[in-house]
């Protein structure tokens, strides 16, 4: 379910860096929550001149990474990522934090649909996945954990 949506400043984002942004950000959810790694998608989009604005200035080094989330994760956990996230993108891109801002926003799972299937609350996801194995087994042959 988790949605990480990437806008990046022109020229920040090649092709291998997009690769490289979307096992870490995948891998950093997917350690942070347990998730299944198929279940987390990861999007790019460049800002050209002319489509961010800071302070009424045009702005072209900034990126933005927002996420969705399911809703029910600890504070600690999203800071985590949160945090993690900024690292990797430092590292990868070269670009500094100052020029990063990351958000993540938490999504109730009855407002979710994944595979065809409203997303379970936190703490239902084995009874979820046991209910709906047949549909979901390709999708997370290993189970759900923390979806």
């Amino acid at each position: 379910m988790p949605i990480y949506r990437c806008d990046a400043a022109p020229g920040v984002l090649t092709e291998e860096i997009k690769s490289a942004i979307a096992q870490e950000i995948t891998r950093i959810h997917v350690e942070a929550t347990q998730a299944p790694r198929s279940f987390v998608h990861v999007i790019f989009r460049e800002l050209p001149a002319g489509t961010h604005y800071k302070a009424g200035e045009e702005d072209t080094s900034f990126s933005f990474v927002s996420g969705n989330v399911r809703a029910g994760r600890t504070l600690e956990v999203v800071q985590r990522i949160l945090r993690e996230i900024s690292d990797s993108w430092s590292r990868l891109t070269g670009q500094p934090a100052t020029q990063l801002m990351i958000a993540l926003s938490p999504t109730d799972a009855s407002y979710i649909m994944e595979a065809g299937l409203i997303l379970p609350e936190p703490g239902q996801e084995s009874a979820w996945f046991d209910q709906h194995r047949d549909q979901l087994s390709g999708l997370a042959p290993d189970g759900v954990h923390g979806l």
